[in-house]
C-alpha cells in the first residue's frame, strides 16, 4: 500500500499552473488537498482543473482546517517570504521555488 502526501498549495499563478500543479498531479502517491489564492477567479479556475474541493483565500485557515503534510507556496519572494516564515514556524513541511532571501 502506498502512502498519499496530502499537499495544499498557496498560489495559482502561472508558473504554479503550467509547472507546479501538473508536476504534482502527475504523481500517483500525492493529493493536492486544498488550494489557496487571492486572485478568486484564479482559485476556481485552478481548483476546477484539478479537482479540488477545498478552497482559500486565507493560507492560515486552510493550513488549520486541512493539516496538510505539506505546503508549496508558489510566488514571487517579496510576497510569499512572510507566507513561507510563517509556514516553518507553524513546522510545516515548506517547498517553494525561489531562493529563501528576499
Amino acid at each position: 500500500m502506498t502512502e498519499t502526501t496530502r499537499i495544499a498549495m498557496i498560489g495559482a499563478g502561472g508558473m504554479a499552473n503550467n509547472v507546479h500543479y501538473p508536476s504534482l498531479a502527475s504523481f500517483a502517491d500525492v493529493e493536492i488537498t486544498a488550494i489557496c489564492d487571492l486572485d478568486v477567479n484564479r482559485l476556481q479556475t485552478t481548483a476546477d482543473k484539478y479537482q479540488v474541493d477545498k478552497r482559500y483565500t486565507n493560507y492560515r485557515q486552510m493550513v488549520e482546517e486541512v493539516a496538510p503534510d505539506a505546503v508549496y507556496v508558489i510566488g514571487p519572494p517579496h510576497y510569499m517570504y512572510d507566507i513561507w516564515v510563517w509556514s516553518l514556524q507553524q513546522g510545516l513541511n515548506l517547498c517553494i521555488e525561489k531562493p529563501m532571501s528576499i
